[in-house]
């Protein structure tokens, strides 16, 4: 095996957490995903442990970036590498104490587990990849096999990886405002007057909620630069073009290491039964945030699920771009009632 002291030739995925391509998402407008740190730890039958912590984002449609600093146990070595995925694909460049400088590339295998819980177990026991090193030259993995100049042996590798993400992620709940609610008042003054009112029904710290805003214009503090709010109240999106789409809500979704949190923004809308199934809406995005999935899919899929439910409780049906027959209902256990009149 060539430069037996440079971790990545005994665990080369565990630089980007084992599953490179999770921070990516393949949907939406172009623009950087959650930042990741992750914590690793491998094993290989021939280089003992290694110990490392990676650090990156993800670029929708793209691909992800990161780097890494590594520590092999057992040749005393450090490296740092930077890296670039793009689905199971990965590539890497970078220096090692004891192999110099090296580079690679290969197909890696992503854990079915780290898709289902911030820890990533992954192997070299179903990938292949070429590495190069200064002091070892040319060398490959395949399937747990290492071949180089010095013949082929088995050489099979394990790792785990702690994640923890931080970032913004955006749901917008388009409504039709008609004519008729122009210069109609707004039934709350006051944000606390509408919290108070949510209150009633809804514990926020049970759904993790931080704030809930009818007044806030705050959005480019999510990172949202195409979004505001009207004279009138109402929330705005621009399309481009010239045109825009007002909306009767956002939640933002807010990253921090392993807990998650939801910032929800809404109309002044003075339609009592809109607002109400709005406010239900965005409580429906708000619990299913709170309940970790958005950490087992990627952007897309987990939009898709959390919009099938939230519309289903606001509209009582599934808009087709939303609906996915493997998606189960979430459905809060507290929500405002609906006025039957």
């Amino acid at each position: 095996m060539q430069a037996p002291g440079n971790w990545l030739n005994y665990n080369r995925y565990t630089y980007c957490s084992g599953n490179p391509f999770r921070y990516t998402d393949p949907s939406g407008d172009l623009q950087i995903g959650p930042f990741y740190i992750s914590l690793n730890i491998g094993w290989s039958a021939q280089g003992g442990f290694s110990f490392g912590i990676s650090a990156g984002v993800g670029l929708e449609n793209i691909a992800s970036v990161g780097l890494s600093i590594g520590f092999g146990a057992k040749y005393g070595n450090f490296s740092i590498s930077a890296n670039a995925s793009l689905g199971g694909a990965y590539a890497y460049a970078g220096y090692d104490t004891k192999g110099g400088w090296m580079a690679g590339a290969g197909i890696s295998y992503i854990s079915a587990f780290s898709m289902w819980s911030p820890v990533s177990i992954n192997t070299n026991m179903f990938g292949i990849g070429v590495d190069y090193s200064e002091n070892g030259g040319l060398s490959g993995n395949f399937c747990g096999a290492s071949i180089s100049g010095a013949g082929v042996s088995f050489n099979p590798s394990i790792g785990v990886s702690l994640q923890l993400r931080y970032g913004t992620e955006r749901h917008a709940y388009e409504i039709e405002k008609t004519s008729n609610n122009d210069g109609q008042k707004f039934q709350f003054d006051y944000d606390f007057e509408l919290n108070e009112f949510i209150a009633k029904y809804v514990n926020k710290d049970e759904y993790n909620i931080e704030k809930i805003t009818a007044y806030g214009d705050d959005f480019d503090m999510h990172g949202d630069k195409k979004t505001y709010r009207d004279e009138n109240g109402w929330i705005k999106e621009y399309l481009g073009g010239g045109k825009e789409k007002t909306l009767g809500g956002i939640t933002y979704l807010k990253y921090r290491g392993f807990n998650t949190y939801s910032d929800i923004y809404l109309s002044r809308n003075p339609d009592r039964i809109s607002l109400i199934k709005t406010i239900n809406h965005e409580l429906t995005h708000a619990y299913i945030n709170s309940l970790g999935y958005s950490r087992k899919m990627d952007r897309e899929t987990y939009k898709r699920f959390t919009e099938s439910s939230a519309y289903y409780i606001s509209d009582g049906f599934i808009p087709k771009e939303y609906y996915n027959s493997n998606f189960p209902l979430i459905n809060p256990p507290h929500l405002i009632p609906v006025p039957n009149f």
